[in-house]
């Protein structure tokens, strides 16, 4: 068992041996052994089908004030774990499941998190994850698929978001100044008729970088979106998409499933509608919400 399997494994004491960098203990190039533990499983996303290989081993304990430098937490499973003034740079996530566990005041610096899966065992949803005062800077995301974890306070700085679907996570006081590419934000679950207990609460988006975002059942506030003549904001969600499409007498499908899933506001962009509308047909929309054309 090396340094760091020791550590996840509830080896929190420190050695003499072990190196302290600011306050913390160094934990470095080290990786999980290659022990698997279950055969590999299909996880199906809102952007696929992805196979996990088997995970290597299931971890559980307290670590805290520790260095992770260059390490590799791949293809493990960790449950009710809690990771306290922790700092991970250049680590890796990937194929990894992170159920009922908290992440406080933690710095990831350089990581990657790919085939990641954050949120609840199973159906057991009482075991949702906290992340909690934690910064990610210049960390990759993709193929994520958050269900159910709270964020709050957290920074995401000059990161890259791509495929990721946080589907009934809970975001509140955080600041995203990052890209954002093909990525879902969900307010509840749309297989069941629950409540819209998940929001964006004082979420600063306004230096961040939106492609192909999506925000279903939830509220936004324009004041905290980007400056994008690409974005448009539609101020009374369904109420406003509605209107367009008695106004144009338009007797598709593409309003009503926007307009179920749509926040009070919400927004559309301008280079898809232009896809399935004529110039006559937006410039109806521009007016219903006060938007000019397009420069």
């Amino acid at each position: 068992m090396n340094q760091l399997e020791s550590i996840l494994s509830g080896g929190t004491e420190p050695h003499s041996a072990d190196q302290i960098v600011d306050g913390r203990r160094l934990v470095k190039n080290q990786s999980v052994s290659t022990e698997f533990k279950e055969p590999p499983i299909q996880i199906d996303t809102r952007h696929g089908q992805f196979q996990m290989t088997g995970r290597r081993k299931s971890f559980s304990c307290t670590v805290r004030d520790t260095l992770f430098e260059n390490c590799n937490f791949a293809k493990i499973e960790l449950e009710k774990m809690t990771f306290q003034n922790c700092i991970f740079t250049k680590c890796k996530f990937e194929e990894c499941r992170l159920f009922g566990s908290t992440f406080d005041h933690c710095v990831f610096e350089g990581t990657k998190f790919i085939n990641h899966h954050t949120g609840t065992s199973g159906w057991i949803w009482k075991k949702k994850s906290l992340l909690s005062c934690c910064t990610f800077r210049k960390c990759k995301f993709k193929y994520l698929t958050s269900d159910l974890p709270e964020y709050r306070a957290c920074l995401f700085e000059d990161c890259e978001l791509r495929k990721v679907s946080f589907d009934d996570s809970s975001f509140e006081r955080c600041t995203f100044n990052t890209l954002l590419d093909e990525t879902e934000f969900y307010g509840r679950n749309p297989r069941f008729n629950d409540k819209n207990t998940n929001t964006l609460k004082d979420c600063d988006f306004r230096g961040s970088k939106i492609k192909d975002v999506s925000f279903f059942y939830l509220d936004l506030d324009p004041h905290y979106l980007p400056v994008d003549d690409n974005l448009l904001i539609i101020p009374r969600g369904p109420a406003d998409m509605l209107e367009w499409k008695k106004r144009i007498s338009d007797s598709g499908n593409y309003m009503d499933s926007v307009a179920q899933s749509m926040g009070n506001p919400s927004i559309e962009y301008r280079s898809g509608l232009e896809e399935i509308f004529s110039a006559e047909q937006l410039s109806v929309l521009y007016e219903i919400i006060g938007a000019t054309e397009k420069p």
